[in-house]
């Protein structure tokens, strides 16, 4: 399941989608006609049977990822987080998002949207007045562009959420995170102090820790916040022998509070 800012999106095993609360900008894509759903109705997904394998929430639109690797969406397009252009309207019927495909992840962010390819690549579009794209511009993009991932780092996974101008970027080999967008209470963990925001992705401080981690999980608040979860590696090797308090040898004697000889009478 994802929630936005007042619907909730249900993901089946099977692969249908159902969704109830706010229908007001087609977050929930059932049409212009209805405006709330009081239960979970299940969402047809644009002129597909596809079954659908993931699916993310922004502030008012939904993304849906196809078995496939194609994309569909629904909801508020203000910001042409939709990757096209619609002047402001909303879209109130889930449809195909043209300019991506071999997608293996997809994140919603407050109003914008990222698409994870099989290559580590990732795209963005929608609001990027933060940066929040990471295409290292503060412009706004209403069709998918390449999100600028530093020294060619193959991403395995994006961390955003559905109130977050922020977005994280977590590397499949070295483990290192990359963020971007607003910094103005240092959400993005840089370790700086005199940037605001940042338009390009800029590798998160984990101190002398740095590339240690695997990264499971990263998901960024509407208060400015990042969360990020992660793990230890283990270790490759089992150890054969552990240590033990028992002693190696034992004593053959005793003490004794005996004594040795006793008197005798006189």
């Amino acid at each position: 399941a994802s929630v936005g800012l007042d619907f909730t999106l249900i993901l089946l095993a099977d692969g249908r989608v159902f969704g109830c609360g706010s229908n007001q900008n087609g977050e929930i894509g059932l049409g212009r006609k209805i405006h709330q759903s009081l239960f979970a109705a299940e969402i047809t997904i644009g002129n597909t049977t596809e079954a659908i394998v993931d699916l993310s929430t922004g502030w008012a639109f939904s993304l849906f990822q196809g078995a496939s690797g194609n994309v569909f969406g629904t909801g508020s397009n203000l910001f042409s987080q939709m990757c096209k252009t619609t002047e402001g309207d909303p879209i109130f019927e889930v449809e195909l998002i043209e300019g991506v495909s071999d997608v293996q992840q997809i994140f919603a962010g407050s109003e914008s949207s990222y698409f994870l390819h099989d290559d580590g690549s990732v795209k963005a579009c929608g609001r990027n007045d933060q940066g929040q794209l990471g295409d290292g511009s503060f412009a706004q993009r209403n069709k998918p562009v390449n999100v600028k991932i530093p020294k060619g780092e193959r991403i395995k996974l994006i961390g955003s959420g559905p109130s977050a101008v922020s977005v994280f970027f977590a590397g499949e080999e070295t483990g290192l995170v990359f963020a971007s967008g607003i910094n103005d209470r240092f959400q993005l963990g840089l370790n700086v102090n005199n940037v605001a925001a940042a338009s390009s992705p800029s590798e998160v401080d984990f101190g002398e820790d740095a590339g240690m981690f695997n990264i499971t999980k990263v998901s960024a608040s509407g208060t400015n916040t990042a969360a990020i979860a992660c793990m230890l590696d283990a270790p490759t090797e089992t150890p054969t022998a552990y240590p033990t308090d028992e002693p190696t040898t034992y004593p053959t004697a005793y003490p004794t509070d005996e004594p040795t000889a006793y008197p005798t009478a006189e």
